[in-house]
């Protein structure tokens, strides 16, 4: 189980962002963002039993919300 933001509409797929701010030594991570449905997919098909993606949405307009992703092996 995880969690992160939602994909952005249109932009799927990896998705690279740097860490810590502009002080200190230059990190970076990857993520892979997609819309739920495809995410399921692609655990299903990593061999996972069951997969289950579901954006909770934030409770104030506008603000982002949670993508929530459950597996089971």
């Amino acid at each position: 189980m995880f969690s992160q933001p939602p994909a952005i509409p249109g932009a799927y797929g990896a998705q690279g962002r740097y860490k810590g701010g502009f002080a200190g030594k230059a990190m970076f991570t990857h993520r892979y963002s997609y819309r739920p449905a495809v995410g399921e997919g692609h655990l299903l098909r990593a061999g996972f039993t069951s997969a289950e993606a579901t954006v909770v949405e934030a409770s104030k307009a506008g603000h982002i919300g949670t993508l929530i992703v459950q597996a089971r092996a």
